[in-house]
């Protein structure tokens, strides 16, 4: 019964039970169903991560892979050198070896003489010049000539280059319209003679640019050359020249120019001068009989345009036909002891029965100005590195209507080759400017005016940038067969080198004609060996004068367009051409007269086939190449140094009187002090000894030493820079790129230094304050002229040429002013000594 009947107690303890059971069956089922979940999870964690893993490393092994093939392909990586490099950046194909040789094939190298466009293009050219010569009586400057400057300016646009036009104005040389030469008896007054003064079939007149002008009539006295030393012959026989009428017998080759002429006349007293050449006389007379009729005309002008002197009186030029019948009234007399026995005619007439008139109207060219206009085109061929440029140029004006312009055809044909090169894929790696040079006959007006920086529209980058250097062709380029170069001394060995890849052949008119004064050749010259139908330029050269290079640039240069940029921009330059040579050429050059023509080149046979035009083209084209294709700057300083002592050495020598008077003589201490030589004088003297007094020996002794330590250091100097050029060669690993790094910056470096080596010649304006002279136009240190003095001995005059090494060392020694000379001899030795410092 109790059994059956449970209490509330039971069923509520058994509701708590049942509960519990439940609630542990629940929590039962919750763990199983969360382990399962966690399973799961740990599962698809376990995928996550594998799969993590095996991408890592696939990517790994990728990145190793690729690394291996770069390491690989670095192992084997060609070696490269910084040229090669610096080619392969500016698309350059053509190596230096390779353009030199296709400017030799374009040039005509391979097919002379048959369809050489070479020749014929310079042939062309030459008629051209000719014809437009000779639509004008003159071609003095572009207001006497525009066709023809017109003419240069579309042909240098034609070529392709950036071309430019820069006017200047130029004090006009007065053109005469109306002149003559009468010769009138004295005693009625009557025309006995008038002379000629125009070239047979030519309209030129017969004038002297910058001549004074006017009519007058006076007695005449034969001068010989007009020397200082014939007027003094004249003054010991008391003959005066004053108030008469000068005539003079000019020389081919004269220390004198004819305005210097003209200057003495005038400080003797002369009223006017009448001059001529007698050409007849230097080769066979009855082969050049014409040329009795030539006149050679010139510029009177003398000096810089800012400073430039010229003489008042009347001068005329004359041929010697013109002036013969007033010469034969010259009568010989006096005998074999006559102090003019040497003379080709008598000073006087032997009765004094004719008087001379002279006259010369003139004109301006500009009929509403005074001033006349000039201007210089310049075309511009742009290089990859902007360090430096290298220039050339030739003159387009001159005095005569047939003058064929050589030198501009021979420029002409040197932009056609560089422009075919350009055709071909190469690009020049510094800048060349080609210049058209106007007014260069008169004193080379246009190379001053456009260097000083006084042309209208002057570009700022014509001389400002660094120069390598100027090669100048001369407008008569070809006239002769001898072989003539004018260069700093610092390019000599690129002038020889280059003239060796330049044929000449050995059946043409000026070799044989060289060979037949050459009885005997030198044993080192080959140019007998393997029968070859062409020789070189350079046995041509050795032959003639064993290669033979004018670095004086002193009065051989002083009227052409090189002595300006040499003297005024302090620019190297170099200076070639074909000159006359009376024992081997067929005819005589005339400069500035109308015989000089394209007729008289291939007639009188001077060049026929073009040959010396053509030899030029391919020469000055290599030279130019030779200056711009180098990476490092290629000179030579320790050549430069050498020919500088050289002219120290005759200087020395020339002045040596005076040098020793002035040995022991003391110079003041408020000359030297805080000077470079001061102090090497007393470093160089003993702790011991106290230096008191300077000589002036010590001070030359001094300068010798700085200048015998500098040869040496500058000859290392240059091994140091073949060493640079040979370092941008060289082949290297990749992994050695610092290495071409190091190269490049020796090269910018040591190009700094060779590009500013003749700007370092230039004195500052403190320097000219010290000096205590007004800085002149033309103020190189080494190279010049000594100036000009109509009071000077004849020896001065004849010993001018030699003396153009340290112009104004020798001026202040030749006037006796001692403390000017040691103020040059400081400023010289400082210049040398920041050379020996920068350079060495």
């Amino acid at each position: 019964m109790a059994s059956r009947h449970r209490t509330t107690a039971d069923v509520l303890h058994n509701l708590s039970v049942e509960s519990e059971l439940n609630a542990g069956r629940y929590r039962s089922d919750s763990v199983q169903s969360t382990t399962s979940s966690i399973w799961d999870d740990m599962s698809t964690v376990k995928s996550f991560v594998t799969e993590r893993v095996f991408s890592r490393r696939f990517y790994w092994f990728c990145a190793l892979g690729v690394m291996a093939i770069i390491t690989l392909h670095l192992t084997f990586l060609p070696r490269s050198s910084w040229s090669r490099d610096f080619r392969r950046w500016h698309g350059l194909h053509l190596t230096r070896s390779d353009v030199r040789r296709s400017y030799l094939v374009v040039s005509g190298i391979g097919n002379m003489y048959k369809n050489n466009s070479n020749e014929e293009y310079l042939d062309a050219w030459l008629n051209n010049m000719t014809s437009l010569n000779g639509k004008h009586p003159t071609s003095i400057n572009s207001n006497a000539n525009p066709e023809l400057s017109q003419f240069v300016y579309s042909q240098f646009k034609k070529f392709g280059f950036q071309t430019e036009q820069f006017d200047f104005e130029m004090p006009n040389p007065k053109i005469p319209t109306s002149l003559w030469i009468e010769l009138i008896n004295s005693q009625d007054g009557k025309l006995v003679y008038k002379s000629p003064l125009l070239e047979r079939d030519y309209k030129t007149p017969a004038f002297n640019s910058f001549s004074g002008s006017g009519i007058i009539n006076a007695p005449y006295v034969y001068v010989h050359h007009g020397h200082n030393e014939d007027y003094d012959t004249l003054k010991d026989a008391k003959i005066d020249v004053s108030g008469k009428i000068v005539i003079i017998k000019s020389l081919l080759s004269s220390n004198y120019t004819l305005s210097e002429l003209v200057l003495i006349a005038q400080s003797r007293g002369a009223k006017g001068v009448v001059n001529f050449y007698d050409f007849t006389s230097v080769n066979n007379p009855s082969s050049e009989s014409l040329l009795g009729g030539a006149i050679s005309r010139n510029t009177l002008l003398e000096g810089d345009i800012w400073s430039s002197t010229q003489p008042s009186i009347i001068s005329l030029p004359v041929s010697l036909d013109a002036i013969q019948p007033i010469l034969e009234t010259l009568v010989n007399y006096g005998g074999k002891n006559s102090k003019f026995q040497d003379w080709d005619y008598s000073p006087l007439q032997l009765k004094a029965s004719f008087n001379l008139t002279l006259a010369n109207s003139v004109t301006f060219e500009s009929s509403d100005s005074k001033v006349g206009k000039g201007t210089n085109i310049v075309a511009t061929m742009k290089g990859i590195l902007n360090d430096g440029q290298v220039v050339i140029g030739s003159r387009r004006d001159s005095f005569a209507s047939s003058n064929p312009l050589s030198g501009q055809v021979i420029l002409f044909e040197i932009l056609r080759n560089f422009k075919r090169l350009q055709q071909m894929g190469w690009k020049p790696l510094r800048t060349i400017k080609f210049v058209s040079w106007d007014a260069s006959c008169n004193n080379v007006l246009g190379s001053q005016i456009l260097s000083n920086g006084t042309a209208k529209g002057k570009s700022p980058s014509m001389f400002n940038t660094p120069t390598i250097g100027y090669v100048d062709i001369d407008g008569d380029a070809v006239t002769g067969s001898h072989f003539k170069v004018d260069s700093n001394p610092i390019f000599n060995h690129i002038l020889k080198s280059d003239s060796l890849y330049v044929p000449i052949p050995r059946n043409s008119l000026q070799f044989k004609s060289l060979l037949e004064l050459k009885t005997e050749l030198d044993s080192e010259n080959d140019d007998d060996d393997g029968g070859e139908s062409f020789t070189t330029l350079y046995h041509y050269w050795k032959l003639q004068d064993n290669h033979t290079i004018n670095n004086f640039l002193g009065q051989g240069i002083s009227k052409s367009d090189a002595f300006v940029i040499q003297n005024h921009v302090n620019v190297p330059v170099i200076k070639v051409g074909f000159s006359n040579d009376p024992k081997r050429d067929l005819s005589t050059y005339i400069p500035n007269s109308n015989y000089f023509s394209y007729s008289w080149i291939v007639q009188r046979q001077m060049d026929d086939n073009l040959l010396l035009h053509g030899s030029l083209v391919r020469y000055i084209g290599l030279v130019m190449l030779s200056l711009t294709e180098h990476y490092v700057v290629d000179y030579k300083t320790s050549s430069y140094l050498n020919h500088a002592m050289d002219l120290y050495d005759i200087v020395v020598n020339h002045t040596s009187k005076t040098l020793q008077s002035w040995g022991d003589q003391e110079v003041k201490s408020y000359l030297i002090s805080g000077s470079d030589i001061y102090s090497d004088l007393k470093s160089g003297t003993s702790p011991d000894t106290e230096l008191k007094v300077v000589t002036f020996s010590q001070l030359v002794e001094q300068f010798e030493v700085l200048a015998n330590h500098l040869k040496n250091q500058l000859v290392i100097f240059d091994d140091y820079n073949k060493g640079v050029e040979d370092g941008l060669m060289f082949d290297y690993p990749w992994y050695k790129y610092f290495k071409k790094l190091q190269h490049f910056a020796q090269l910018k470096v040591t190009n700094t230094k060779l590009l500013h080596l003749e700007n370092s010649m230039k004195l500052t304006d403190l320097e000219w304050q010290y000096i205590g002279i007004k800085k002149p136009f033309y103020y190189h240190l080494l190279y010049g002229i000594p100036k000009f003095d109509i009071l000077k001995p004849q020896l001065y005059f004849d010993t001018r040429n030699e003396m153009c090494g340290f112009p104004y060392i020798v001026d202040s020694i030749e006037e006796g002013d001692f403390e000017l000379t040691v103020k040059w001899l400081v400023i010289v030795y400082k210049k040398l000594h920041y050379l020996d410092k920068k350079l060495a």
